[in-house]
């Protein structure tokens, strides 16, 4: 449904997001980051696309990827401090949160190994592996479905992420 206000604006009324409505993702990405500043968490301390990663030395920054949440920083108990506030106004706003791990040297976001001790950033080697085989598959000439490619991307996204040239692709196929 829909409500009218005083000056004639219409205000849609969702309950839900529908999945595949193109919206959806970005919706949900601009509330994330509006809890993250809340949170206390700056623009400027927050990995965002199209500019430049903020750098740990000036503190803990803000990851916000669709429905994951990621706290990077070089104190631990800088870190769980943040990641506790971002869950209680996360609750607070009626999201779910779930598979919620705090602060280790060596931890998994997003398909992702990120080992504090080296200071490396890599793919999960099994993800990287099954994303390649479906490319690979597909890529025989057989019918896939719009659906199927939007899985994929969505993937093929994420693994990007660590190298942002790569972005550029999906951007074309979209």
């Amino acid at each position: 449904g829909n409500t009218l206000d005083a000056e004639g604006d219409i205000f849609p009324v969702l309950l839900v997001l529908p999945m595949g409505w193109s919206w959806s993702f970005w919706i949900v990405q601009k509330l994330h980051e509006q809890l993250i500043q809340e949170a206390g968490f700056e623009p400027s301390r927050c990995l965002v696309n199209a500019w430049p990663s903020p750098s740990l030395v000036n503190g803990s920054i803000a990851a916000s990827y669709r429905d994951n949440l990621t706290i990077l920083g070089a104190d631990a108990a800088e870190v769980n401090l943040h990641l506790e506030t971002l869950i209680r106004i996360f609750e607070n706003a009626d999201f779910k949160l779930h598979e919620i791990e705090f602060a280790a040297k060596r931890s998994q976001a997003l398909g992702k190994i990120i080992d504090g001790d080296s200071l490396v950033v890599t793919p999960r080697l099994d993800r990287a592996q099954r994303l390649q085989a479906a490319f690979k598959h597909i890529s025989s000439g057989i019918w896939v479905s719009g659906q199927q490619i939007e899985v994929m991307l969505g993937h093929y996204i994420s693994e990007g992420l660590l190298v942002r040239e790569s972005l550029s692709v999906p951007r074309a196929l979209y």
